[in-house]
């Protein structure tokens, strides 16, 4: 049996996530390692995204497989009741569920969760999990399935060496499954950029969902549900999208182990991580329209919005996706608009995609960003693209020194250091605009 460099064997050849990419989630369940105060700061700034949002939400926690296979761990691992998902919830936004009861009572009575083979939950499980979760979003009518549930709709990534023959089997599973939904949309990028439009006739209803890589297992449930579905990689709301998509609920899903270092919620995150996505992997993944009948008009106009993004001309964002964005969002247009020097650079742009979209500090990212600004890329001129996310912040400091605005770099300092406390690379800065004074 093959064993990724990122799985741990347990009991009965079940494999868990524990080794690379798994962000220490042992210490993180054991108890051992608790939530950051900066993780922390940033639940609760999404908290306060979403409780603005003035439409029905629901949030899903994934549970992780060792807490719902705790039998199948290897000898001398416990899952501690005190880890930081029971800690975390009184900071996020009412909404937000925790569905390990529901699992286990489905795992009790035959269901299969996880195979032992894939870090993410079944589709049959995702199914169930919302089946119990939809009447929060005040889902009562019957559910009818658009697609055959099944245990094989997983890449089995616990049991890959390569982490490219993942990415392959993942690209190769999006679109297999037959469905009596029709995609209207798909940016065929995996992660952030992801977006996908879907359309079911006998569905009721606008569903605007965001998400990780265990949404895959769960957007089939949302299509059999909702007319329309607007499904945005994201472990939190994009509160743009809320105002472009105007839908009738949202649903946000990340799965326990995110928890400890969560997306800072950012207005237009998911235009621009789709727009810098579609070149970063422009010869891999073409924006599409691909109904295979006809859609009415107002999901036709939503998909052709989407793919407008791609149609783009001499580097620039297409002119009408701009013009359709200034009418809704002009703030936005003016945000997305400066992105357009980046499209024209033979760079990689996914550690710029990750900063604007509010991803979680780290040392890696925040060093690549900063020879951005060192180069000249992110200048004064693109202060306003860059978040209040930790790693924002620091990036806007930097960009302020730069300019030579010492003061207005101090003044981000200090809400830095309310915000998130100290690190680093804000001691650095502290220290380097006291010698500048």
């Amino acid at each position: 049996m093959t064993i990724s460099e990122k799985a741990m064997m347990g009991r009965n050849g079940f494999l868990f996530l524990n080794g690379k990419d798994s962000n220490n989630l042992l210490g993180h369940l054991a108890g051992e390692v608790p939530l950051l105060t900066s993780a922390l700061s940033v639940h609760r700034h999404n908290r306060t995204v979403i409780e603005r949002l003035n439409v029905p939400f629901l949030g899903i926690i994934v549970p992780e497989a060792h807490c719902v296979y705790p039998e199948n761990l290897p000898d001398g691992i416990e899952i501690s009741a005190a880890r930081p998902v029971r800690e975390v919830l009184d900071q996020m936004a009412p909404g937000y569920h925790y569905p390990l009861e529901e699992l286990l009572a489905y795992k009790a009575q035959g269901g299969t969760v996880y195979t032992g083979r894939d870090s993410h939950w079944t589709q049959p499980a995702a199914l169930e999990c919302y089946k119990t979760l939809r009447g929060r979003i005040g889902r009562t009518r019957d559910l009818e399935l658009a697609y055959q549930p099944s245990l094989d709709s997983e890449t089995g990534d616990l049991s890959i060496g390569s982490y490219h023959d993942v990415v392959n089997a993942e690209r190769q599973r999006m679109f297999g499954q037959e469905t009596s939904y029709f995609n209207v949309f798909a940016s065929l990028i995996l992660n952030h950029g992801n977006v996908l439009v879907l359309y079911n006739p006998k569905g009721k209803g606008r569903c605007l969902a965001f998400g990780t890589s265990f949404s895959t297992r769960l957007v089939p449930a949302y299509a059999s549900d909702f007319e329309e579905v607007v499904f945005c990689y994201g472990t939190t709301v994009d509160p743009a999208m809320v105002r472009l998509v105007k839908p009738d609920c949202v649903i946000s899903e990340l799965p326990e182990r995110f928890l400890h270092f969560p997306s800072y919620a950012v207005e237009g995150s998911t235009l621009i991580s789709l727009l810098l996505g579609l070149h970063d992997h422009k010869d891999k993944s073409t924006a599409q329209i691909t109904a295979q009948t006809s859609v009415p008009n107002h999901v036709a106009e939503l998909g052709a919005f989407f793919a407008g993004v791609n149609a783009r001309a001499m580097g620039h964002p297409a002119l009408q996706f701009m013009r359709q964005l200034e009418q809704e969002l002009p703030d936005l247009a003016e945000r997305v608009a400066l992105l357009a020097p980046f499209l024209g650079e033979p760079m990689q742009k996914t550690a710029l995609r990750l900063l604007l979209s509010g991803q979680f500090y780290n040392r890696g990212l925040v060093a690549q960003v900063s020879k951005f600004v060192d180069d000249g890329l992110l200048d004064i001129g693109k202060l306003a693209l860059v978040p209040n996310s930790e790693a924002g912040l620091l990036t806007q400091i930097r960009i302020l020194i730069r300019a030579g605005l010492n003061i207005r770099a101090a003044e981000r300092l200090e809400h830095l250091f309310a915000q998130f406390g100290t690190g680093v690379e804000a001691d650095y800065y502290a220290t380097l605009l006291r010698r500048l004074a």
